[in-house]
């Protein structure tokens, strides 16, 4: 099942390493616990679009990093190598789950 439709107060989060996604899930027993996951460990720029490879580091390359969709898609500005941009999107739901109130990555 994709993490949003078990998760409350989905957002984003800047540290020192990157971008987290951040998001309380719920648990078998019907808890929340609060789980965030490195975005730059699972996607890449390749090219100016989002791309889901283990050690990605995405956010190197990228302005405005947000989300949209209620916290189910990650959007930002990407470079792609001639010093142009362009506007990028990806759906986090079709590549994270929640596993018993923890991130999991599938589909990559």
């Amino acid at each position: 099942m994709a993490f949003n439709q078990s998760a409350q107060n989905i957002n984003l989060q800047f540290r020192g390493d990157g971008p987290y996604l951040v998001a309380d899930l719920e648990t078998a027993n019907g808890t929340y616990h609060t789980d965030a996951l490195r975005l730059d460990n699972w996607v890449a720029n390749l090219h100016g679009n989002f791309s889901w490879v283990p050690s990605g580091d995405f956010s190197a390359t990228a302005q405005n990093i947000g989300l949209t969709d209620g916290g189910a898609t990650l959007t930002a500005v990407l470079g792609f190598g001639t010093g142009e941009t362009r506007f990028s999107s990806t759906s986090l739901a079709d590549h994270v789950t929640n596993s018993g109130g923890f991130f999991q990555v599938v589909n990559i």
